[in-house]
């Protein structure tokens, strides 16, 4: 698999599948590397090609114990492209995903053609948070309860039951636990709607610490960005 290395020496995990002449970058949602996007990622070819890459501290990305950010996601990916000699792609985030493409777009709008955000939000002050039902419902105890209490969240009824999985929803199986058993901590405002008083682990395996404490980008509302082809 091939790798390229950041400004602050950490290597990083990419992959290039299909043809076409507009590079898609697709970013996964929190505690996922690539393979969130495996049972879609042939959709895509033909017309384009898609490149992903594995978060660092996820895949066969190094894993430095140390805080992360959606802002160094992004640098991550940056030096992806950098890599790969694109100037600019077209850039298609879901959920984390789509806050580090948002810091991507905002942060670096050379390099992103046109952006696409899945079930996602802006993150920090601009933030939805969960309800306390819902936040109540992600730290319950018991074998399996948080498990079902994300399914019931993500999930339509009756699609677990046809569809038994593995469900990448739910975190990368094979992403380890960090050396220090770090958490999922927000610094301030709030990361993917959990508020700084929320201490809870996240639902998976995989757990690196992530924080929401750089500043804010200019508004995505103030800069030009083209639609994808065929959105409106």
């Amino acid at each position: 698999m091939p790798r390229t290395v950041t400004a602050d020496e950490v290597g990083i995990a990419y992959q290039v599948r299909g043809e076409g002449a507009a590079p898609l970058v697709l970013l996964a949602e929190q505690s996922n590397n690539h393979r969130w996007w495996v049972a879609v990622r042939d959709d895509f070819h033909g017309e384009r090609s898609t490149i992903t890459f594995d978060y660092r501290g996820t895949g066969e990305s190094d894993k430095p114990d140390v805080p992360y950010s959606t802002g160094l996601f992004a640098l991550d990916m940056i030096a992806v492209l950098d890599a790969l000699s694109i100037g600019r792609a077209d850039v298609y985030g879901t959920s984390m995903g789509g806050r580090v493409a948002q810091q991507l777009a905002a942060r670096h709008p050379d390099r992103v053609r046109a952006l696409v955000l899945g079930c996602t939000s802006p993150g920090g002050p601009h933030a939805v948070e969960r309800t306390d039902e819902v936040r109540r419902s992600l730290v319950r105890t018991g074998p399996g309860a948080a498990r079902r209490a994300l399914l019931e969240l993500m999930y339509t009824p009756g699609r677990p039951a046809a569809n038994p999985g593995p469900y990448r929803t739910l975190g990368d199986p094979e992403c380890p636990r960090m050396p220090s058993g770090a958490t999922w901590r927000p610094a301030t405002g709030t990361t993917h709607g959990r508020s700084p008083r929320t201490s809870a682990h996240p639902p998976s395996s995989c757990t690196a610490r992530t924080t929401s404490s750089t500043p804010p980008p200019t508004p995505l509302s103030s800069r030009t960005v083209s639609p994808a082809p065929g959105c409106t």
